[in-house]
């Protein structure tokens, strides 16, 4: 599915960039990029999904959290965004690639300048993506079915993204997981052994596709 297909309802979007701003506390001269993240962007949202941001801000903190009803607001210093970004954290690449309307304020652009050793691309990719996997266990077994699902979906998703940044240099398709999330959130079912059984070897697959793939202009 590519991204022209998901359905975005606009009269969801009910946020303003100053209400953002306000929240964030800084003077506006501090505030560098607005981005939007999640499932907002990749069209797995419903009426009520949280808005995720992040936030880059000249501050002393080089990195804090605020949560205030539908928000949830990451803000890093560009410092630690540069950090992150070395280091091909998901949520990173997302933000500089992300599509127009996500992108609500960009002073820096990063996207051109953006390049990394594609040994140590793959290495982050399955990191994170074995992170998530593993984090889905453990809410399993505490019984918090919605991270858990949540966090299988991140999983695939993770892998699947970085075979586009593998191939074409780029995030270009938000929703390319979707069909996942669907798959998953139908399933009516709460062991862990169950979605490992299911999942297990198609994430394997993934993850034999992202370690052949040679990059375009990672």
């Amino acid at each position: 599915m590519s991204l022209s297909t998901v359905q975005f309802r606009l009269e969801d979007f009910q946020f303003s960039l100053q209400e953002i701003k306000d929240l964030v506390g800084l003077p506006e001269w501090k505030i560098l990029n607005v981005y939007m993240y999640g499932s907002r962007v990749y069209g797995t949202y419903n009426y009520d999904s949280d808005y995720d941001f992040l936030v880059l801000a000249n501050s002393l903190n080089r990195e804090r959290e605020i949560k205030r009803g539908k928000y949830n607001i990451h803000i890093h210093t560009p410092d630690k965004f540069q950090d992150d970004l070395w280091k091909c954290q998901m949520v990173n690449l997302e933000c500089i690639f992300a599509p127009t309307f996500a992108r609500l304020q960009e002073t820096i652009e990063y996207k051109k300048a953006f390049g990394v050793d594609p040994i140590k691309f793959k290495k982050s990719i399955l990191k994170q993506s074995h992170n998530s996997w593993m984090k889905s266990k453990m809410k399993f077994r505490e019984m918090d079915i919605e991270r858990a699902i949540k966090s299988i979906f991140h999983s695939m998703r993770i892998l699947l993204f970085g075979l586009q940044v593998m191939s074409e240099g780029k995030i270009y398709d938000f929703s390319e997981a979707n069909d996942y999330w669907q798959e998953i959130s139908d399933i009516d079912e709460y062991k862990w052994n169950f979605f490992k059984e299911k999942f297990l070897p198609r994430k394997k697959v993934l993850e034999e596709m992202l370690m052949e793939l040679k990059s375009k202009d990672v």
